[in-house]
């Protein structure tokens, strides 16, 4: 048993050297050293860049959709869009990859040069693919809850269109019909008999809802979007910027 425990030992050290000579031609002094800075506190983002990496977005919202495609921008700038880790196997990539996420920085730190790099290598690589697809995801998500929120307020507006238009029928509709009462209502009396029936502040709400239903009505949600401008504005420059 104990001869086999030191062979698998072996076995696993020397797939952990062939990796890292694999790897040798990405692994610079520079890039080595951008590794390790993953692993190290960094004051602008009030952690290290490994676990604020890995820092889950909540919802979808334009801020947390600039906030990812911030992360996505970071891995670009170490290089890891230009990392070529064809000398791995994909599968050998994404389990190097899943190590390190599931590894604290202090765990990560303790391993030695030939482990410790490949894993951070591919963690940023596969980091990078999967921000990728989680932005776009997210985009879609905020797009989606946008226009579902454009409907329902084009809904509410009809709704409240059509409450509107009742409300003014019927109190306009008292004041014209003691107008027209020739029979019952003196003209020097009409005056005042309107206001006996509906007072003049409700008679002057509904001539100002008559004058602004006049105006041209919403008929698209499309046109309740305008809302959302200023959110989709927030991300959608940097988004086109770097993935288009």
């Amino acid at each position: 048993m104990v001869e086999l425990e030191r062979l698998i030992g072996s076995l696993v050290e020397q797939a952990h050297a062939e990796t890292y000579r694999r790897l040798a031609s990405v692994l610079t002094p520079a890039v080595e050293g951008q590794l390790d800075a993953l692993l190290r506190v960094d004051e602008a983002v009030g952690r290290t860049r490994h676990s604020w990496l890995l820092q889950p977005p909540t919802r979808s919202t334009a801020a947390t959709i600039r906030a990812t495609l911030d992360k996505r921008r970071f891995l670009q700038e170490l290089g890891a869009d230009v990392w070529d880790l064809t000398a791995l196997h994909p599968n050998r990539q994404k389990r190097l990859a899943s190590l390190a996420r599931h590894r604290s920085n202090q765990a990560l730190q303790r391993l030695s040069s030939p482990k410790r790099y490949p894993l951070l290598l591919a963690f940023g690589r596969e980091m990078l693919l999967d921000l990728t697809d989680l932005v776009l995801e997210m985009a879609d998500e905020y797009w989606e809850t946008a226009l579902a929120r454009a409907r329902w307020e084009m809904e509410e507006y009809q709704r409240a269109t059509a409450r509107a238009k009742d409300q003014v029928l019927a109190t306009l509709g008292h004041a014209v019909g003691l107008l027209l009462d020739e029979e019952h209502v003196p003209l020097e009396q009409v005056r005042q008999q309107v206001y006996a029936r509906v007072p003049k502040v409700e008679l002057q709400q509904a001539l100002t809802t008559a004058q602004a239903l006049t105006q041209p009505a919403k008929r698209s949600y499309l046109d309740f979007l305008e809302h959302h401008y200023a959110g989709i504005r927030r991300f959608s420059a940097p988004l086109l910027a770097d993935l288009v």
